[in-house]
């Protein structure tokens, strides 16, 4: 029994790989200890080099009994929605005319793959797998011959609209969708819009506490002496971590300890200033000397006497270290002088603030809210760079530095430092700009066009949600081409960020309207046409009155937030009961559905009871995504923002993460084979791996577009929740889909398509070291890019050291190709490279639809098809409402391109469909070869030809003798 299995530490991959090995391949690594998750990690790879070299050497392990002396096999089915499962579908019945279905190891799918992959083996599960392929493979000697399909596969077929199966605006299934998609929607919103609507309060309770009249000095000198005590401490906190930070200190350590108490500082100072009695509380400020000097004091205390006290204490700390371990720090008194001169210029510049900006903030309140904070931390920011460079002067003085010198790692730390504070002041100011001047523009236009803006503004807002879906969709995978953006791309790309910003408006609109309504009194956060401050009196009672706001929002929060299951109301539901409906509930022979709602309680499984089947193989393998928008210290993957996240019936997780057995993660009985398979085509999500956008994915999460699934960590971080089927706090999880703050680091993950990440499944049974793979590629791509196979290759090669090889060009050609082509290709896994030269190296059939493909022409139907619909065979993914027609062709040109790659002939195994797999491909090279030096012949002759035939129209190779009367140059035309 594992660790992961009595509770503690998660399974390790070499637990997994023994787990799954054992089940497949009993006899094999029988009393092999894998090596657990938390033990030494060379121990670990070196445990993991054991293993893959006895999956290396089944094939010659005498040891092992026959039966199980044979490399292990995978099929994988790629992402496309339903186009995919139905291309998939025929490439299973002709894998089960050749007998062949059952000698698979994994079935690993993808998305749409996965659809088909799950009614194949829930139907397995249901009848056994010999049966199945029987039924499956004796079309030609149907038991009923007016039914010559199982009912398995024609209820697939009747369920080819799986969302919503009976069409029309008058259909009940088209109203229930709707219904559930608002009522999801409005559920949602109880939980997003007052997180959004808390923001947008504090610009607008900062902007009341400006415009009041009794804001006085009993409130300003407390929150003065409270400033220059936050300031203190950060300046001691920053130059502390400066000097005596360690590699186990965390980043965010110093956001808390540096970062936040300056940034706050710097807003209890400006906001102190409003309750001092100075004289530029008025359009024409008049300064007296005493204003003057107490104005230069303060400047010079906190430019100048703060950061010396900071300075101070770490450089005495510093010198008794140095003493102590026989050290001296590298020239104290240039950063001495580096800090006197720069706070004194700090310094200088606040004294001139003071004169210029703040009469001009008191005459505009809005402007005093936006950039009264800002400005003070611009002027932190320019004492921090010319201290820095005045410091730098002890490099050249002292020579070469030590550890505690002014060097460029000094350097570097300050500038990130400065960066975390730049980001702070700009955020600020942009959202308080949008928070206040975004609703005064709204009035604005009320009052001119005499419209509610408010209301157009929703208006757009659900616009971009229906863009955004169906981008969404059609953007799902990375199988699109991308090289050209088109005018809607671009649009989209200037649309959604304009969406944002008026989302943001119309909920600051309406806490202003809200907070006037709790506050009693009309237009409370109202100002006039030019912004100028008003002499209406507003007391302090207001400012305190509209805290009510954001408390009453954070109370619809707390309850809303502990109502609302992230994954029970969203598209994620309704996403999966219909795929489990369609495909899960296809072979449930003994379905008895809800005579109301048409669903089936019990077409879904356990993921882990296909473990228990006798028909266990193949295995299951669930290729889903864990998305990482917020990449943390794994710079690399800031293109990649995800991680794999395998579900097998015996474990779910990743090597990096760990995994988790699937009989206890996601759910009390364990996750159901639905809800991985669902979560696996949840192509429209708010995080979607490298398609992951900061404003789509805003826009995504507000208006509920997410077919993904929170579910536990698999790491030490889930070991309270990877049982729970989801978060029991909705604000956590949405805040992260809102902001882009998904990462492993946390108690949930949020898991979404596989082809997030690799919409092949190769990747997964790659690191299981499958010999022989089979993987039929039905993702849209009518350029015949092979953006997914390169993108497979490309992680594959990177994370494990395995080079996938082409010993040929890919011939597998898009429709407008003039020459025929392939079914398949055929390449080597170079396992030798990393398991060693004795290891063989592992083979992949490429399969792919295409309609440019050599030997007996497609079926007449599919033609038929295919001329009317220009796209095909690879329309778009976001079509999943398919008609019979378009089911049957692409099913239809699935079993038709196995045929062709099989050649008619008798297949005992794998490895004998390997052979005639590669023969096709050698011989059709061949042939093409031939035939394009033949047509290079036959061009060559016809060119001669037709020069020829011009020549003897136009020059007279014989010409007649001349008349006398005419000169012989009339006779001879130009050639030309």
């Amino acid at each position: 029994m594992s660790a992961s299995e009595t509770g503690g530490q998660p399974a390790s991959v070499n637990e997994v790989l023994r787990a799954e090995l054992h089940r497949l391949r009993p006899a094999a690594l029988a009393h092999f200890r894998p090596t657990p998750q938390d033990g030494d990690k060379g121990e670990r790879a070196d445990n993991l080099r054991e293993i893959y070299r006895a999956i290396g050497t089944l094939d010659t392990n005498t040891a092992l009994p026959s039966e199980q002396r044979r490399g292990l096999s995978a099929l994988c089915f790629s992402g496309g929605g339903i186009r995919s499962a139905t291309f998939n579908l025929g490439v299973i019945q002709g894998l089960a005319r050749l007998g062949l279905l059952n000698q698979f190891d994994y079935l690993s799918s993808v998305s749409g793959g996965g659809y088909i992959a799950s009614w194949l083996r829930a139907w397995m599960h249901r009848e056994g797998a010999s049966a199945v392929e029987e039924q499956l493979g004796s079309y030609h000697k149907p038991r009923n011959p007016l039914a010559p399909e199982p009912n398995a596969v024609d209820r697939l077929r009747e369920y080819s609209n799986y969302l919503t199966p009976r069409l029309g605006i008058a259909s009940p299934d088209t109203w229930t969708a709707a219904a559930l998609v608002i009522r999801n929607l409005v559920l949602n919103w109880l939980v997003v819009l007052p997180i959004l609507a808390i923001l947008t309060t504090a610009p607008q309770f900062v902007l009341l506490v400006v415009l009041n009249h009794e804001f006085d000095d009993r409130i300003g000198r407390p929150l003065l002496g409270l400033a220059v005590g936050v300031a203190l401490f950060a300046s001691i906190a920053t130059h502390w971590l400066r000097r005596f930070s360690t590699l186990e200190t965390r980043p965010s350590t110093y956001v808390a300890l540096c970062v936040i108490p300056t940034a706050a500082a710097a807003s209890l100072l400006s906001t102190a200033v409003l309750g001092l009695d100075l004289p530029w509380h008025s359009e024409n400020p008049v300064a007296t000397p005493i204003d003057n000097v107490n104005l230069w004091t303060f400047s010079l205390l906190w430019c100048v006497g703060i950061p010396f006290a900071g300075w101070l204490a770490s450089e005495v700390h510093l010198l008794a270290l140095a003493r102590r371990n026989g050290r001296k720090s590298v020239s104290p008194l240039i950063e001495l002088t580096a800090l006197v001169v720069s706070g004194v210029i700090a310094a200088g510049l606040l004294v001139i603030a003071a004169h210029v900006l703040l009469p001009f903030f008191y005459k505009y309140p809005a402007f005093f809210v936006i950039l009264a904070m800002p400005s003070l931390l611009g002027v932190y920011l320019l004492s921090r760079m010319l201290f820095v460079a005045f410091a730098s002067l002890s490099e050249s003085v002292r020579g070469a530095p030590r550890l505690d010198a002014s060097d460029d790692a000094d350097r570097e730390w300050w500038a990130r430092l400065s960066g975390w504070i730049l980001l702070i002041a700009v955020s600020w100011a942009v959202a308080s700009a949008l928070c206040l001047l975004g609703g005064h523009a709204l009035e604005l236009l009320e009052q001119r066009y005499a419209t509610h803006a408010t209301a157009l503004m929703g208006g757009a807002s659900g616009l971009a949600a229906a863009l955004l879906q169906q981008r969404a969709g059609s953007d799902a995978h990375t199988d699109a081409p991308k090289g050209k953006r088109s005018i809607k791309d671009w649009l989209f790309a200037i649309a959604a960020p304009l969406f944002v910003v008026c989302v943001f408006i119309v909920i600051s609109r309406g806490t202003a309207e809200l907070g006037a309504l709790l506050v009693g009194t009309q237009d409370l956060l109202a100002m006039p046409r030019d912004l100028h401050r008003e002499e209406k009196v507003l007391p302090m009672t207001y400012a305190l009155r509209f805290l009510t706001v954001p408390l009453l929002l954070a109370a619809v929060v707390l309850i809303m937030g502990r109502v609302v299951n992230v994954n029970r109301f969203s598209l994620h539901g309704l996403y999966r009961n219909r795929l489990v409906r369609a495909y899960l509930g296809a072979s449930n022979a003994a379905r008895k559905p809800d005579p109301f709602t048409g669903f089936c309680t019990s077409d879904d499984l356990r993921l882990h009871e296909l473990s228990a089947s006798p028909s266990f193989r193949p295995m299951p393998l669930i290729n889903t995504t864990l998305n990482l928008v917020k990449s943390g210290d794994k710079l690399a993957w800031q293109q990649r923002k995800a991680e794999s996240f395998s579900m097998t019936p015996l474990y779910c997780g990743n090597f990096h993460e760990g995994y988790r057995p699937s009989s206890e993660y996601g759910g009390r009985e364990g996750v159901s084979l639905g809800t991985a398979v669902s979560i696996s085509g949840a192509a429209a999500n708010p995080s979607m791996g490298s398609s992951s956008s900061p404003t789509v994915g805003f826009l995504l999460a507000l208006f509920n577009v997410r077919l993904g699934a929170w579910l536990g960590n698999t790491n030490q971080h889930g070991e309270k929740t990877y049982r729970l089927p989801g978060p029991r706090f909705a604000p956590f999880p949405l805040l992260a889909e809102l902001f882009g703050l998904t990462t492993s680091k946390s108690s949930y993950v949020n898991l979404s398509d596989g082809g997030h990440f690799d919409n092949l499944g190769l990747y997964e049974v790659v690191l299981r070291r499958c010999r022989y793979v089979v993987c039929s590629d039905a993702g849209q791509d009518p350029t015949f890019g092979f953006g997914d196979l390169g993108n497979a290759i490309r992680k594959i090669r990177i994370d494990f050291g395995v080079p996938i090889e082409f010993d040929q060009a890919i011939k597998i050609l898009p429709r407008s190709g003039a020459m025929g082509g392939l079914y398949c290709a055929t390449a080597r896994i170079r396992y030798s490279v990393v398991d060693g030269a004795d290891v063989p190296d592992g083979i992949l059939i490429y399969l792919k639809p295409t309609l440019r493909a050599g030997g007996r022409p497609i079926p007449y139907d599919v033609y038929s098809y295919a001329e009317s619909v220009a796209l095909f065979p690879h329309e778009s993914t976001a079509d999943q409402w398919f008609s019979e027609s378009q089911f049957e062709s692409y099913r239809a040109l699935g079993m038709h391109a196995v045929a062709e790659i099989g050649q008619g002939k008798d297949v005992k195994d794998l490895a004998a469909l390997i052979e005639l797999a590669t023969q096709y491909v050698d011989q059709a090279q061949e042939h093409a070869k031939g035939k394009v030096e033949t047509i290079g012949r036959d061009e060559e002759v016809k060119l001669l030809g037709d020069f020829l035939e011009w020549l003897s129209g136009h020059v007279k190779l014989t010409p007649e003798p001349p008349q006398p009367s005419e000169p012989v140059a009339a006779k001879v035309p130009p050639v030309g």
